[in-house]
């Protein structure tokens, strides 16, 4: 999967943009040590419809690793800007998250932003054939089909 950055062209691997005065990697890790976590103790179960919601800089929720973070804080101290972030905004950035950060201690940096886990998308349903007797003698012939399988 090759993966689209605005603002980074093919040469380069990553760009930093400037941050303001008082949004840098520091100041993040001062204002996490100071928040409460986001959930108690027992996970919240988020589907992935739910997570999909969570799509703006207003309220931006990513999954990375089965788990969701609510990252709408942390858009302004990303190294990277906040609209590199917006790319991945309600879904999973697992991938994307990889592939640029992979060294990167998601829990210690997100951890008091986690929202709960993700749950898996739920699975199509299977397609079943469903049959209709139109006359006496389908009926009769859908029977002994059934008690035949039935007698196996």
């Amino acid at each position: 999967m090759e993966f689209k950055a605005s603002g980074i062209n093919a040469a380069k691997v990553r760009e930093k943009v400037a941050v303001k005065p008082g949004f840098h990697l520091v100041d993040w890790n001062r204002l996490i040590r100071a928040m409460s976590p986001a959930v108690g103790k027992e996970a919240v179960k988020i589907t992935p419809e739910e997570l999909a919601q969570h799509n703006n800089k207003y309220d931006c929720w990513m999954a990375y690793k089965g788990k969701v973070y609510n990252v709408t804080q942390y858009m302004s101290y990303h190294p990277g800007g906040a609209e590199i972030l917006m790319e991945c905004a309600g879904m999973d950035c697992t991938e994307q998250f990889d592939h640029y950060h992979k060294w990167v201690n998601v829990p210690a940096m997100l951890g008091k932003c986690l929202v709960g886990v993700l749950e898996a998308p739920a699975a199509a349903a299977p397609a079943t054939a469903t049959i209709t007797p139109t006359t006496d003698e389908d009926v009769s012939t859908l029977s002994s089909a059934v008690d035949a399988k039935l007698s196996l």
